[in-house]
């Protein structure tokens, strides 16, 4: 199995800062991730030096098509979601390529 771990550097709007993480996303299962996890901070965090922090949350999982099962908003927590693994091999199938012909071993 193939997991990646999306992080961006973010800027001062939170719509493209958004955009950007869900097309790192999409890249990444493009290049063969099985699972895609982005986590992120949400809140306001106060600074020790200088100003105050925002962050606006958003993490995310992304299937095998690209699509996002899973966007936790801005709100903080613990979010679950199911991924269908199988789905992995089905999607690999009716995309030529011939990246996508290789074994994955289980980690030692």
């Amino acid at each position: 199995m193939r997991i990646a771990l999306v992080q961006i550097t973010s800027g001062d709007d939170p719509s493209s800062n958004l955009k950007a993480v869900i097309d790192a996303l999409r890249d990444a299962t493009a290049r063969g991730a099985d699972v895609v996890l982005a986590p992120a901070q949400t809140g306001t965090h106060p600074a020790s030096t200088g100003r105050a922090r925002n962050t606006y949350g958003h993490s995310m999982a992304v299937a095998a098509r690209g699509e996002v099962p899973l966007d936790a908003g801005t709100e903080a927590g613990r979010h679950l979601v199911d991924l269908d693994l199988a789905a992995v091999d089905t999607v690999r199938r009716k995309i030529p390529s011939p990246a996508n012909a290789r074994d994955f071993a289980e980690p030692a």
